[in-house]
């Protein structure tokens, strides 16, 4: 097979900041710890194993999740690694876009793999685990709902609102049938419509579903699903969301990065709130905000005090949900994580946390 090279600079679709990341621009320097290169990761893999991991919720929580799958011996072995101090991973996540959704979907995954696979060569004495977090927090329903298969839209109308992860799959049955009709008739199209319709027919909830199918693609190449709406993991982010609800140190340590990027000639990326982080029930997924001495969740009648909503927070960490500007903090936090495979959007905001994650990961990790 040939293989042609492309260099980052000449491809179009890839933008300014792409670019100077990949090449090594200085402007961006600043903003990450590690270069981009596979020889620092000896470096990466000694720091963080100087940080202290609850390995044994994780990976307990992990089989409580892997318990409602189909056994697979290489991601039960892949489980057990977690537990040894010298396994590390590499993760990738996304919304859970309707039967996946857009090809970089799938390409993350791929590409998270192969960075382990590369890893494990490179390290052998280390032992490295590629990971898919499923997005199943997000409630932006319009995002994920949909996908395209041979110029049609399939479209899941659901009616619901809250979580899209915590979604009931019973009304998935139209999707399911436009799948089936565009895919045909032939021997590979009805093995991958059976697939698809075993994972999203054998679970109530959508995340779960969807956890199951890329369980179903990839569990023999080895990738770790999961869906950190946990509770045993959520407790293990307290102190962080108990320090975003009384002091709200992220959005000016956000604000102050992206001035920084500015000034180096780069935009900002997400919108850092006063508190970043959502209430989450059943059905509801909504913006928490401080209004003189009274915590109000947007559009709902839920009022706290600061002692109410912390007693909230130690009795049920799962209804508190990171946003955009907290999910990179509770993932590094949870998991013995060595890089994140992104696109350039997600590229953006991660350049915007290196003093968030440092200033906050020192203060409660150690």
């Amino acid at each position: 097979m040939k293989v042609e090279y492309i260099p980052f600079q000449n491809v179009p679709q890839l933008s300014t900041r792409d670019v100077a990341y990949a090449t090594l621009d200085s402007r961006l320097r600043d903003f990450y710890q590690y270069e981009p290169k596979l020889s620092v990761f000896g470096d990466v893999m000694k720091d963080k194993a100087a940080e202290p991991r609850d390995r044994a919720t994780l990976v307990a929580a992990l089989r409580e999740q892997y318990a409602q799958l189909t056994p697979h011996p290489t991601s039960e072995a892949q489980l057990e690694r977690l537990l040894s101090e010298n396994t590390f991973t590499v993760i990738t996540a996304h919304q859970p876009c309707l039967f996946t959704g857009p090809l970089y979907y799938v390409l993350k995954i791929a590409s998270t793999i192969n960075l382990a696979r590369q890893l494990n060569a490179t390290y052998p004495d280390k032992h490295v685990v590629p990971v898919f977090i499923i997005g199943g927090e997000d409630h932006d329903f319009e995002e994920i709902n949909h996908t395209w298969l041979y110029g049609k839209r399939i479209e899941w109308q659901s009616g619901q609102t809250g979580a899209v992860g915590n979604m009931n799959t019973a009304t998935l049955a139209g999707p399911l049938a436009d799948l089936k009709t565009l895919l045909g008739d032939s021997e590979s199209a009805v093995k991958a419509y059976q697939e698809v319709e075993a994972s999203f027919t054998r679970h109530t909830h959508y995340g779960r579903a969807m956890q199951d199918y890329l369980h179903t693609l990839f569990a023999d190449l080895g990738l770790v699903v999961v869906d950190m709406n946990h509770p045993d993991l959520k407790r293990l982010f307290i102190p962080y969301m108990r320090e975003e609800l009384v002091n709200q140190p992220s959005q000016p340590l956000i604000e102050a990065a992206q001035a920084a990027l500015e000034a180096a000639g780069f935009s900002g990326q997400a919108h850092a709130r006063d508190i970043n982080l959502f209430y989450l029930r059943d059905g509801l997924r909504a913006r928490i905000e401080l209004e003189g001495d009274t915590y109000n969740v947007v559009g709902t009648d839920y009022r706290f005090s600061q002692t109410e909503l912390l007693a909230e927070l130690a009795s049920h960490p799962e209804h508190f949900s990171p946003n955009v500007i907290m999910r990179p903090l509770y993932q590094e936090v949870i998991w013995p994580n060595l890089a994140y495979i992104g696109g350039g959007g997600e590229l953006a905001y991660w350049l915007e946390r290196k003093t968030n994650l440092a200033i906050l990961v020192s203060t409660f990790l150690f």
